[in-house]
């Protein structure tokens, strides 16, 4: 998948579920961003609670600066943390200009970064809880 553009929205999806794998329906929490590359990156709405297939959705708003936006919701006894990488928005087109083989010897330009975490559309975020049983 591509990165997510600046300016873009991008829909987590929290999943809630027992030491089983059942679903855990009127979980609450409040999603969070810990890191990002600037000041504009929000969450709207940041509050959820997972309703009956233990899931529950939230906005990022990735803002206009790319780079790495961490975020992060306690929920329950449990925390979960997600990286969204949001690419560069596009560039303008090719002019044509620039060496070419008549001008001497060229050297390609390499240019690469390395991404931590996941590059994503939407995100999943996960956590699994314990209920003790008295």
């Amino acid at each position: 998948d591509p990165l997510p553009p600046v300016d873009a929205q991008v829909t987590l999806t929290i999943t809630a579920a027992d030491a089983a794998g059942n679903p855990i329906v009127g979980e609450s929490g409040d999603m969070s961003i810990v890191q990002q590359p600037g000041d504009s990156a929000y969450i709207a709405p940041s509050a959820y609670t997972t309703g009956p297939d233990g899931t529950a959705d939230v906005v990022l708003h990735t803002g206009s600066q790319p780079g790495l936006i961490r975020v992060t919701s306690p929920c329950g006894p449990a925390a979960v943390m997600a990286n969204v990488n949001v690419g560069q928005p596009p560039g303008p087109p090719s002019t044509g200009t620039g060496l070419d083989s008549t001008d001497g010897p060229a050297m390609p330009l390499l240019a690469g970064f390395a991404l931590m975490g996941t590059a994503v559309t939407g995100a999943g975020l996960a956590f699994a809880r314990r209920r003790t049983r008295s």
